[in-house]
């Protein structure tokens, strides 16, 4: 919670003590007490104040506890009991300047105040720290700050140690100093729990949630980690955004971090670890973005890592973690990137980079262990051929739609020959005539052989089959020779089962094919001999043979015409079906990595009649299934199929097909992510698909540098969604931004704000850096970035007098 003037000072919460990353983290314990709270307290076993020696005098008692290996402590606060003492605080101070304070490296502001918030309730403790400014750079300002909190108190001093303030006095004291605040109430128990408590802020108050809620209370402090798990519990399920923190509550310093002498206690933890600078703002963003400042992983400073750049005689130092690069526009951000990652940058690049200013990094970056995507890289893959890499998406096996199809044409093709085949016969034995001549009966003085049409030509059907099963066959011994299928198994069994039927079988078809082929041969050596008898009978014959051959030829023909009739209209004539689409297991393959399933779809996968799909491409009046299998001359199948290529009407269908098969084969992609969910197919939504898909498969990557990559994405999906994406990554790469979103500067929690302004003057470029706490980069973010002051005000949840 912050007290500040109706138009909210963003620089006024400053007091970092130089330009720094957060690379590394700081111990906090901000609820120490001194010899202050006396008042309060009561004697130990030793018969003293547990606060007797806890005073100026005993500093060096302090600082050797709290430097001690095992505790480490870098920032800590004196908040003593509803009393504030400036001379403690001084010389602390002088202490840390001085050196001479182990690991201490700053002192917060504090007071411990017991406040009633509501009648007949328990009263709460709440801690309070103070914004008093930077001590090493105006310790004028923190005395006569000091001097305020202390004033502040004495005029509402409570004297008994059971008394307590009201809410009304409680914050008129707060008013009355005038100081920004962070607000941290103790909390003993769960925040939705029934049971009463002593000093715990959800037994005080009806309201805790909304107070919490509403940023009145910043953060809550427990004393037990599982105390701790409970309240974290309770925040995610009500929806509540507050960190938790934890301190010694140490008042007797020689014990430390124990609470006093008598103390037997074995706690668990004593002290908070936040990444942040040693300074009020640096916790109050540690407080306001706990998910990425408290209790995070050590990071790894990577080889591969760019650590600095230099910038016209600045260096610039480059964090592990997120790397925010801001500026107004035409300043140099995507200039400095590319002098990062191409091998060889365009010569506007080279340059801005050596003519207009002197820039260098340590390295360029190389190889495969980064990512780079420049501005607009993702919307021309989006356009293109998609955002993610072609080999995500598996191949499709469209064996059996090619052979559904293909079998489909092969059985109209037999169709309309057959139909015009049956109009060729009746249509000769209309125009067959015979007279019958008793004088061309005799027999002649040479044997008449007449061979019937059909007497030879035998048609072998078996042949197609075996070639089918043997297909099968050979797939099927592939299948078993992929090694999936280990010996002894039931399913190696049935394969090889499987295998062993068709071998059968084919000796079955083989036998029958072999017969065919046998009696064929027979015939055609019959046919031969008949032949070459009939040539040698003709020059013996007399005229008279002569004529009496023709007249039975002539009569063979009639009788001929007559029996192929007779059996064209006795042969069985397959059905030509509609061929429908294909079933709903073919036409798609999936591939899942990363969280993600990426598909492949063919476009004959949502046909529901594929036959009626290829016969639009027919001429007009052969659009139809049935009015292409009424076709029965070959001059109705010309004018059926198109023309647009030479050929018979054969083989211009045979093309028509290839090229319906061609089409029908196309493929489009999709993804779902792991709910089976189809994800959105616009730009911002696919770009935020391939960022998290990034965010999950990355473990090969150490770098990652994105260009504006809010780019067609919505303010709400970037913090909610982007941001999380990014933070995924945070700990074990080094991620480097350009951007113009102060959401993904100032909701991110960017461990490094890298500032780039051209000075007016020189017109070479001017940097600056440092994390969000650092002093001067707020003011940046809210002046260089369109909405930056809103998100910033938003951030630190500046009230001003509203309150």
């Amino acid at each position: 919670m912050e007290y500040d003037t109706a138009q909210a000072n963003l620089s006024a919460i400053d007091g970092s003590r130089g330009i720094e990353m957060l690379n590394s983290d700081i111990r906090v314990d901000l609820h120490i007490h001194s010899k202050a709270s006396e008042y309060k307290e009561n004697p130990d076993s030793t018969g003293n104040n547990i606060v007797a020696d806890s005073d100026i005098n005993h500093l060096d008692v302090l600082f050797e506890k709290l430097s001690a290996s095992e505790n480490s402590i870098n920032m800590i606060s004196i908040t003593d009991h509803n009393r504030f003492d400036p001379e403690l605080y001084e010389a602390i101070n002088k202490r840390i300047d001085d050196d001479n304070s182990g690991t201490v490296k700053a002192i917060l502001a504090g007071v411990e105040f017991d406040v009633l918030f509501q009648k007949d309730k328990p009263h709460a403790h709440v801690i309070t720290i103070f914004d008093v400014g930077d001590w090493s750079k105006d310790p004028d300002t923190c005395r006569k700050n000091y001097k305020k909190i202390q004033a502040g108190i004495n005029g509402e001093k409570l004297m008994g140690a059971n008394e307590k303030y009201n809410l009304v006095r409680f914050e008129s004291i707060l008013k009355n100093i005038g100081l920004d605040v962070i607000l941290i109430a103790h909390q003993h128990q769960g925040l939705t729990s029934k049971n009463v408590k002593r000093r715990t802020f959800s037994s005080a108050t009806d309201d805790a949630i909304d107070y919490v809620k509403f940023g009145y209370i910043d953060a809550l402090e427990y004393t037990k980690s599982r105390v701790q798990g409970i309240i974290l519990s309770d925040l995610v399920d009500l929806d509540v955004k507050a960190s938790t923190i934890v301190g010694s509550d140490c008042h007797t310093w020689e014990t430390y971090p124990k609470h006093d002498r008598d103390d037997t206690r074995q706690r668990d933890s004593c002290y908070s670890t936040i990444r942040a600078l040693s300074t009020f703002k640096g916790l109050l963003m540690a407080l306001t973005s706990p998910d990425t400042r408290f209790q995070q992983r050590p990071r790894e400073t990577k080889e591969s890592y760019i650590k600095y750049m230099d910038v016209n005689g600045t260096r610039v130092e480059l964090c592990s973690g997120i790397n925010a690069i801001i500026g107004e526009n035409g300043a140099g951000k995507s200039s400095l990137l590319a002098m990062l990652t191409e091998k060889s940058p365009k010569q506007h690049v080279m340059d801005f980079i050596t003519k207009r200013n002197s820039i260098q990094a340590d390295k360029r970056l190389q190889g495969d262990s980064f990512v780079s995507i420049k501005q607009g890289e993702l919307e021309k893959k989006y356009w293109d051929n998609g955002m993610f890499e072609s080999s995500l998406y598996p191949e499709i096996d469209n064996t059996q739609f090619e052979a559904s199809v293909k079998s489909w044409s092969k059985k109209v093709k037999e169709t309309i020959d057959s139909n015009i085949e049956s109009a060729t016969t009746l249509h000769k034995l209309k125009n067959t005539s015979f007279k019958l001549n008793p004088d061309l009966e005799q027999s002649t003085y040479y044997i008449q052989i007449n061979e019937a049409d059909d007497f030879t030509g035998d048609a072998n059907p078996h042949e197609t089959r075996i070639t089918q099963i043997d297909n099968v066959r050979v797939a099927l011994i592939a299948e078993r020779e992929t090694g999936y299928y280990q010996a002894g198994t039931e399913e190696r069994m049935q394969l090889d089962a499987a295998i062993q039927a068709l071998d059968k079988l084919l000796e079955i078809l083989k036998t029958r094919s072999k017969n065919v082929a046998l009696r064929s041969s027979v015939k055609n050596i019959i046919s031969k001999q008949i032949a070459t008898y009939q040539s040698s009978l003709r020059r013996k014959q007399s005229y008279k043979d002569t004529e009496t051959e023709n007249y039975r030829t002539k009569k063979n023909a009639v009788r001929n015409s007559v029996l192929n009739a007779v059996k064209d209209s006795l042969k069985t004539r397959p059905e030509v079906p509609e061929l429908t689409g294909m079933p709903s297991n073919l036409g798609a393959s999936s591939s899942e990595k990363g969280g993600f399933k990426f598909f492949t779809s063919a476009a004959y996968r949502d046909s529901a009649s594929l036959s009626s799909d290829f016969l639009v491409n027919m001429n007009n009046g052969y659009k139809s299934l049935d009015a292409v299998l009424a076709i029965d001359s070959t001059s109705k199948a010309e004018s059926a199929v198109p023309s647009r290529v030479q050929g018979n009407w054969k083989s211009r269908w045979d093309l028509l097909i290839a090229k319906f098969i061609e089409n029908q084969e196309k493929t489009s992609h999709y993804i779902t992510n792991a709910s089976d969910m189809k994800v959105g197919g616009t730009l911002g939504e696919q770009s935020l698909n391939f960022y998290e898909y990034s965010s999950l498969r990355s473990d090969n990557i150490d770098v990652f540098v994105v260009d504006q990559p809010e780019d067609h994405i919505s303010n709400a999906r970037i913090s909610k969604k982007l941001t999380e994406f990014f933070n995924r990554m945070r700990d074990d790469k080094q991620i480097i931004l350009v951007t113009h979103s102060p959401l993904l500067v100032v909701n991110q929690d960017v461990d490094n704000v890298i500032v780039l302004n051209e000075d007016k003057d020189t017109n070479k470029l001017k940097v600056q850096s440092g994390c969000l706490e650092s002093e001067g980069i707020l003011d940046q973010v809210a002046e260089k970035m369109e909405g930056g002051t809103e998100a910033v005000r938003k951030r630190l949840k500046v009230y001003g007098e509203a309150v």
